[in-house]
């Protein structure tokens, strides 16, 4: 509450200040600059040790009255030099606050020339850098390209009416879609070149089908090969009654048949992934993603025949 009551006062008496501020013609007759040393000079005399309370006094009576209207601001801590003992520590923080809310920039003062300034500042406005700031900047080329779409469209709004404009928006938007659409069959005709769909197949053997795995296999045929060790894994499942398949079906349909059987799941889990790296990502299938969906085929198709056994016994 005081340091408010302090900087109102010190507000109205900076107010006061200001003309003579005006009128001042150099640095050592500037008030406002004397009148902040002054206040400087009484706190630093306080906080000496012993403090000198009688130069403070001296300079803040001075103060006082040279500027007599600052007075409702020095007077408090006349009166806490006054007392006996004096009450330094109140006088120490008022004086503080004061110099802490008259503090200025260094190097401030009444008269400063501004020449040097001014001149720092032309030169860097002269440079190359900021050169032609007050020129029209040339429009770029998709500025133009958007000027001309913009005056065409105008032009056409105008000739052709709310009606015409409206159906001419409509026929825009087709061939865009159009476009858009043709552009997505083509992507997708190309992907389904380079990744064939899944041969539809006939015959129920396993172990005929992976005969025919290993002997695509041996003559480097590594996608046939992975394929023919899926199917007949899915062959040795269905056929020993595990789990029911259905030729539409997909991986995802595979699992899900298979997730009451945590066991089969998996197996079924890491020879379908192989079988869908090798069939479906359109790279090239190695002889090590074929001894991998050998593995995992194989270890599907003895689960299969195992868990068989196992209910018939």
């Amino acid at each position: 509450m005081r340091r408010s009551a302090l900087a109102a006062a010190l507000l109205a008496a900076a107010v006061t200040l200001v003309p003579t501020l005006r009128a001042a013609a150099a640095p050592p007759s500037c008030p406002a600059l004397t009148y902040i040393a002054a206040i400087g000079s009484a706190r630093d005399d306080l906080g000496a040790t012993p403090a000198r309370v009688q130069s403070a006094v001296s300079a803040l009576t001075g103060l006082d009255g040279a500027y007599p209207n600052v007075d409702r601001v020095l007077q408090p801590v006349l009166d806490d030099l006054a007392v006996t003992p004096p009450a330094l520590d109140d006088a120490r923080a008022r004086l503080g606050e004061m110099a802490a809310v008259l503090a200025l920039p260094q190097r401030a003062g009444c008269d400063v020339d501004s020449g040097p300034a001014l001149g720092d500042l032309h030169d860097v406005y002269a440079s190359p850098v900021f050169a032609n700031l007050d020129q029209k900047a040339q429009a770029s080329l998709l500025d133009a390209i958007g000027s001309f779409i913009n005056a065409v469209v105008s032009h056409l709004f105008g000739a052709l009416g709310v009606g015409g404009s409206t159906l001419l928006g409509v026929g825009v938007l087709l061939a865009v879609i159009s476009f858009i659409a043709w552009r997505v069959r083509g992507s997708l005709g190309g992907r389904r070149s380079q990744v064939a769909a899944e041969p539809a197949e006939t015959g129920d053997d396993p172990a005929l089908e992976w005969r025919r795995a290993e002997s695509a296999a041996a003559a480097g045929e590594y996608r046939e090969a992975v394929r023919r060790a899926f199917r007949s894994a899915l062959l040795e499942v269905a056929l020993r009654g595990r789990i029911p398949v259905e030729a539409a079906w997909t991986t995802r349909d595979l699992l899900h048949a298979a997730r009451a059987d945590s066991t089969l799941a998996d197996a079924l889990a890491a020879a379908s992934t192989d079988f869908d790296s090798a069939w479906y990502s359109g790279r090239p299938v190695t002889e090590t993603d074929w001894h991998s969906a050998r593995v995992h085929c194989d270890a599907l198709r003895r689960l299969a025949r195992d868990s068989s056994h196992a209910a018939a016994a």
